[in-house]
Protein backbone atom coordinates (compact mmCIF):
# COMPACT_ATOMS: atom_id res chain seq x y z
CA UNK A 1 0.00 0.00 0.00
CA UNK A 2 1.40 3.17 -1.26
CA UNK A 3 4.22 4.36 -2.95
CA UNK A 4 6.52 2.31 -5.77
CA UNK A 5 10.17 2.48 -4.88
CA UNK A 6 11.51 3.44 -8.72
CA UNK A 7 14.87 3.55 -7.73
CA UNK A 8 15.30 0.05 -6.47
CA UNK A 9 13.14 -0.98 -9.10
CA UNK A 10 15.63 0.53 -12.01
CA UNK A 11 18.05 -0.99 -10.51
CA UNK A 12 16.37 -4.37 -10.44
CA UNK A 13 15.45 -3.77 -14.24
CA UNK A 14 19.00 -2.84 -15.06
CA UNK A 15 20.52 -5.68 -12.92
CA UNK A 16 18.03 -8.49 -14.68
CA UNK A 17 16.78 -7.65 -18.42
CA UNK A 18 15.81 -10.44 -19.20
CA UNK A 19 13.66 -11.20 -15.82
CA UNK A 20 9.61 -9.72 -16.13
CA UNK A 21 8.46 -8.53 -12.96
CA UNK A 22 4.55 -8.83 -12.26
CA UNK A 23 3.11 -5.86 -10.22
CA UNK A 24 0.24 -6.21 -8.02
CA UNK A 25 -1.41 -3.40 -6.12
CA UNK A 26 -3.53 -3.66 -3.36
CA UNK A 27 -3.49 -2.13 -0.05
CA UNK A 28 -1.53 -3.43 2.89
CA UNK A 29 -4.02 -6.70 3.83
CA UNK A 30 -4.12 -7.06 0.17
CA UNK A 31 -0.78 -7.88 -0.30
CA UNK A 32 -0.23 -9.08 2.89
CA UNK A 33 -2.97 -12.05 2.19
CA UNK A 34 -1.45 -12.57 -1.91
CA UNK A 35 1.98 -13.49 0.29
CA UNK A 36 0.47 -15.98 2.57
CA UNK A 37 -2.17 -17.13 -0.69
CA UNK A 38 1.67 -18.02 -2.38
CA UNK A 39 0.50 -15.06 -5.38
CA UNK A 40 3.11 -12.94 -4.27
CA UNK A 41 6.83 -13.70 -3.61
CA UNK A 42 7.65 -10.24 -2.14
CA UNK A 43 5.48 -7.64 -0.76
CA UNK A 44 5.81 -3.80 -0.38
CA UNK A 45 3.26 -2.47 2.93
CA UNK A 46 3.53 0.29 5.12
CA UNK A 47 2.89 -0.04 8.88
CA UNK A 48 1.51 -1.24 11.16
CA UNK A 49 0.07 -4.63 9.89
CA UNK A 50 0.22 -8.41 11.12
CA UNK A 51 3.79 -9.73 11.07
CA UNK A 52 2.72 -13.33 11.53
CA UNK A 53 4.58 -15.80 9.48
CA UNK A 54 6.52 -12.56 7.84
CA UNK A 55 10.27 -12.12 7.40
CA UNK A 56 9.69 -8.04 6.99
CA UNK A 57 12.93 -4.93 6.41
CA UNK A 58 12.08 -1.50 6.98
CA UNK A 59 13.30 0.68 4.52
CA UNK A 60 11.48 3.82 4.59
CA UNK A 61 9.48 6.19 7.09
CA UNK A 62 7.55 9.06 6.93
CA UNK A 63 5.20 11.41 8.58
CA UNK A 64 1.47 11.57 8.51
CA UNK A 65 0.35 15.31 7.23
CA UNK A 66 -3.04 17.12 7.11
CA UNK A 67 -4.34 17.65 3.46
CA UNK A 68 -7.03 20.85 3.04
CA UNK A 69 -7.92 23.73 1.97
CA UNK A 70 -7.62 27.07 3.22
CA UNK A 71 -11.10 27.10 4.90
CA UNK A 72 -10.26 24.49 7.31
CA UNK A 73 -6.23 25.14 8.17
CA UNK A 74 -4.62 28.57 7.21
CA UNK A 75 -1.44 26.80 8.78
CA UNK A 76 1.11 26.24 6.74
CA UNK A 77 2.29 23.80 9.81
CA UNK A 78 0.66 21.76 12.87
CA UNK A 79 2.83 21.95 15.66
CA UNK A 80 0.37 20.52 17.90
CA UNK A 81 -2.46 18.57 17.57
CA UNK A 82 -4.68 20.91 19.46
CA UNK A 83 -4.36 22.84 15.84
CA UNK A 84 -6.62 19.89 14.55
CA UNK A 85 -9.20 20.10 17.62
CA UNK A 86 -12.96 20.55 16.21
CA UNK A 87 -12.07 20.21 12.51
CA UNK A 88 -13.50 17.62 10.77
CA UNK A 89 -11.15 14.90 9.85
CA UNK A 90 -10.88 12.71 7.21
CA UNK A 91 -8.75 9.21 7.81
CA UNK A 92 -7.71 6.05 7.07
CA UNK A 93 -9.17 4.06 9.28
CA UNK A 94 -5.89 1.96 9.59
CA UNK A 95 -4.45 4.45 11.02
CA UNK A 96 -7.41 5.44 13.47
CA UNK A 97 -5.70 4.05 17.01
CA UNK A 98 -2.29 5.94 16.16
CA UNK A 99 -4.55 8.61 15.96
CA UNK A 100 -6.73 8.21 18.93
CA UNK A 101 -4.02 7.62 21.70
CA UNK A 102 -1.89 10.46 20.75
CA UNK A 103 -5.37 12.99 21.24
CA UNK A 104 -5.77 10.94 24.28
CA UNK A 105 -2.47 11.67 25.13
CA UNK A 106 -3.15 15.36 25.10
CA UNK A 107 -6.46 15.47 26.23
CA UNK A 108 -7.79 16.01 22.54
CA UNK A 109 -11.37 14.99 21.82
CA UNK A 110 -11.44 14.35 17.79
CA UNK A 111 -13.76 15.07 15.68
CA UNK A 112 -13.73 11.92 12.90
CA UNK A 113 -15.70 13.26 10.11
CA UNK A 114 -15.67 10.76 7.94
CA UNK A 115 -13.26 7.42 8.44
CA UNK A 116 -12.75 5.62 5.30
CA UNK A 117 -10.38 2.61 4.05
CA UNK A 118 -8.41 4.19 1.55
CA UNK A 119 -5.70 6.72 1.87
CA UNK A 120 -6.74 8.73 -1.77
CA UNK A 121 -10.31 8.80 -0.63
CA UNK A 122 -9.82 10.48 2.37
CA UNK A 123 -7.22 12.89 0.33
CA UNK A 124 -10.47 12.86 -2.38
CA UNK A 125 -12.99 14.33 0.28
CA UNK A 126 -10.70 17.05 1.69
CA UNK A 127 -9.92 18.35 -2.08
CA UNK A 128 -13.80 18.32 -2.55
CA UNK A 129 -13.66 20.84 0.73
CA UNK A 130 -15.08 18.01 3.32
CA UNK A 131 -12.51 18.16 5.90
CA UNK A 132 -8.55 17.55 6.96
CA UNK A 133 -7.36 14.15 6.08
CA UNK A 134 -4.70 13.01 8.10
CA UNK A 135 -2.59 10.44 5.66
CA UNK A 136 1.03 9.53 5.23
CA UNK A 137 3.20 12.53 3.32
CA UNK A 138 4.03 10.58 -0.10
CA UNK A 139 0.64 9.66 -0.61
CA UNK A 140 -0.58 13.09 -0.14
CA UNK A 141 1.65 14.40 -2.60
CA UNK A 142 0.93 11.75 -5.25
CA UNK A 143 -2.87 12.28 -5.40
CA UNK A 144 -3.71 15.83 -3.30
CA UNK A 145 -4.47 18.91 -4.81
CA UNK A 146 -5.35 20.75 -1.55
CA UNK A 147 -2.30 22.54 0.34
CA UNK A 148 -0.19 19.55 2.34
CA UNK A 149 0.17 20.49 5.67
CA UNK A 150 3.26 18.86 7.67
CA UNK A 151 2.31 17.67 11.17
CA UNK A 152 5.25 17.87 14.12
CA UNK A 153 4.49 14.87 16.48
CA UNK A 154 6.90 12.18 16.89
CA UNK A 155 4.52 9.23 17.00
CA UNK A 156 2.92 9.81 14.03
CA UNK A 157 5.00 8.27 11.63
CA UNK A 158 3.96 5.34 9.33
CA UNK A 159 7.07 2.83 7.73
CA UNK A 160 7.53 0.80 4.48
CA UNK A 161 8.22 -2.59 4.63
CA UNK A 162 9.72 -4.84 2.16
CA UNK A 163 7.64 -8.32 3.79
CA UNK A 164 8.23 -12.04 2.54
CA UNK A 165 6.90 -15.48 3.86
CA UNK A 166 9.43 -16.79 6.66
CA UNK A 167 8.26 -20.49 5.01
CA UNK A 168 9.30 -19.57 2.10
CA UNK A 169 12.58 -20.85 0.12
CA UNK A 170 14.57 -17.33 -1.16
CA UNK A 171 15.25 -17.51 -4.54
CA UNK A 172 18.52 -15.85 -5.68
CA UNK A 173 16.56 -13.25 -7.08
CA UNK A 174 14.50 -12.28 -4.38
CA UNK A 175 17.65 -12.38 -2.27
CA UNK A 176 19.03 -9.82 -4.48
CA UNK A 177 16.11 -7.18 -4.28
CA UNK A 178 16.20 -7.80 -0.03
CA UNK A 179 19.64 -6.85 -0.64
CA UNK A 180 18.58 -3.71 -2.60
CA UNK A 181 16.67 -2.55 -0.15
Amino acid sequence: GGVVPNKQFKQLINYYPSVSFEIHEANTFGIVEQLQDGILDLGIVRTPFNLEGLNSKDFYQEHMVAVANNDFLQENEIDHLSQLENKPLILYRRFQEIFNRSFRHQGIRPFYAVICDDARTAIHWADEGLGVALVPESIAHTYGKSKIIPIKHEHWITHLNLVWRKDRQVTPLMDKIIEMF
